[in-house]
C-alpha cells in the first residue's frame, strides 16, 4: 500500500505543472479504479478515509479502498499547479556546450515513435525516476527531475522493450558519453552498458 501511495504521490507532484494534468490523471485514474475494484472488492474497506488522506486530499470526494487501515491514494485528485521560479539559483555549468548536448539528446529520442511524447511513456518515466530513488546508475549521484534521461540497456533499435527491467535513469551527461564514439567517462556501470550497446551493433 505505501508503495501504491508513493508512486501516485510521486506522479502528483512530477506533473502538476502539466496544463492538462486532471484530464489526463483521469483517464489514467478511471483504468486505475476499474484494476482496483476488480482486485479489492472482497477484502478492502469501502469509502473509509484514513487521516493521511483525508490532510492530502482535502477537498475532494473521491470514492476510496482501505486496506488495513490504509487508504489508497486517488490518482485523479490532483489540479494545475502553477510552477514556481526563483531568481536566486544560478544554471548549471556542463562540461559539455549546451548547443551540441541538446542536438545530441534530440537525435536519440526523435526515432522513438513518439513515446517520450505519449501519456504512457511520460507515467513510466516518472515511475522509473521516484523507484530509482532519483539516483543516476552510473554515477550513484542525485539528478534532478528535468536533468535525468530514460536509458535503454538493449537499445530499442536492437529489440529492447520499454520494461523497467530494460530501464534505468542516466545524468544527461553521462548518456551522452555513453553514445559517443570515444566516451572521456569511465567506471565499471559505465563500461558495462557501454559494452551492451557495442555488443548489439
Amino acid at each position: 500500500m505505501r508503495l501504491y501511495n508513493s508512486q501516485v504521490r510521486g506522479i502528483q507532484n512530477y506533473y502538476q505543472i502539466a496544463t492538462h494534468i486532471s484530464i489526463s490523471l483521469g483517464k489514467i485514474g478511471f483504468i486505475t479504479d476499474k484494476v482496483i475494484y476488480n482486485r479489492l472488492k472482497d477484502i478492502a474497506r469501502r469509502n473509509h478515509k484514513d487521516e493521511r488522506y483525508r490532510e492530502r486530499f482535502r477537498g475532494y470526494n473521491y470514492k476510496t479502498w482501505s486496506i488495513n487501515n490504509t487508504t489508497l491514494f486517488t490518482i485523479q485528485a490532483r489540479k494545475w499547479k502553477l510552477a514556481k521560479l526563483s531568481s536566486k539559483k544560478k544554471p548549471k555549468k556542463l562540461t559539455i556546450k549546451q548547443d551540441k548536448s541538446k542536438r545530441l539528446i534530440d537525435e536519440k529520442t526523435s526515432h522513438k515513435n513518439n513515446q517520450a511524447y505519449s501519456k504512457e511513456w511520460s507515467a513510466i518515466r516518472a515511475i522509473l525516476y521516484h523507484r530509482e530513488n532519483c539516483i543516476c546508475y552510473v554515477t550513484g549521484e542525485y539528478v534532478r527531475h528535468n536533468e535525468f534521461v530514460v536509458h535503454h540497456i538493449i537499445p530499442k533499435e536492437y529489440g529492447g522493450k520499454d520494461n523497467f527491467e530494460n530501464l534505468i535513469i542516466l545524468k544527461k551527461e553521462i548518456h551522452i558519453e555513453l553514445h559517443k564514439k570515444n566516451p572521456s567517462f569511465s567506471n565499471p556501470k559505465f563500461d558495462e552498458l557501454r559494452k551492451e550497446i557495442l555488443n548489439c551493433k
